[in-house]
């Protein structure tokens, strides 16, 4: 039995075409509740352009190549958690990739640890039309939402001459009915080290606390927009349609 599990698992790696950040509990699980997509035991086809890293996170129906949907989290889970859409292969690019997290506010499975949710991440290209969608959840700890980012923050060995000059062009937020219960930062767009244009940002209903920045860029941010319908703000809330440093 065992070693039929084995086999899964190294399928699953292969329809996936990458490795799911997921503990091994979770994958067995996973395997044990048949939640295997049709023709999973199919060859593999050729790599896909992008991988989604999707943390300690289970996740609920993939619908098409480069959408996650995020349906509730593992309980007990600690520290900084990221989901994102990033390049595979090298490519220079990440686009059209979208994360959605919907319908996660029960009490048990609020989304209690620090995190950090980007449609596109790439760390030395350019992020384009990439999607974050978030209706009816609860952010317990602070949260970092990116439709798409561009840079190389984090990596110990950066420098001012290792930053990218990638453009971030054409990513969205929206956000639903979701409160904030920690200052947050949302973001249409955030170039590191180039543009941020025509990215956009969507608010309605929930509660929020923290900055708003529908694009954010180092050379310049035009075209950018924030749209807010409704809904409440608690504390300091800044918020910017388009800023460059």
């Amino acid at each position: 039995m065992r070693f039929l599990t084995k086999i899964r698992e190294r399928q699953f790696a292969k329809k996936w075409r990458g490795t799911y950040n997921l503990s091994r509990a979770v994958l067995a699980g996973v395997l044990a509740a048949g939640c295997l997509m049709p023709g999973f035991a199919e060859a593999a086809p050729e790599p896909a352009p992008y991988l989604v890293t999707i943390g300690s996170f289970l996740f609920g129906p993939t619908e098409g190549e480069n959408t996650a949907t995020i349906t509730a989290v593992i309980s007990g889970a600690g520290g900084t958690r990221e989901i994102y859409w990033e390049s595979n292969n090298g490519q220079a690019s990440v686009e059209g990739c979208t994360v959605n997290v919907n319908d996660v506010n029960s009490p048990n499975m609020n989304i209690t640890p620090d995190i950090i949710i980007r449609g596109g991440y790439v760390d030395n290209g350019n992020a384009i039309s990439n999607t974050v969608n978030i209706s009816n959840v609860t952010f317990g700890n602070s949260a970092e939402i990116y439709g798409g980012f561009s840079g190389s923050v984090g990596v110990a060995s950066f420098s001012e001459n290792t930053r990218s000059n990638g453009t971030v062009t054409g990513n969205t937020v929206t956000i639903k009915d979701t409160t904030f219960e920690s200052t947050s930062k949302i973001y249409g767009g955030y170039s590191y080290s180039g543009k941020a244009n025509e990215n956009s940002v969507s608010i309605s209903g929930g509660t929020f606390a923290g900055l708003v920045y529908g694009g954010r860029g180092i050379t310049n941010a035009n075209g950018n927009s924030v749209s807010i319908s409704s809904g409440t703000f608690n504390g300091d809330v800044h918020v910017w349609g388009g800023y460059s440093d």
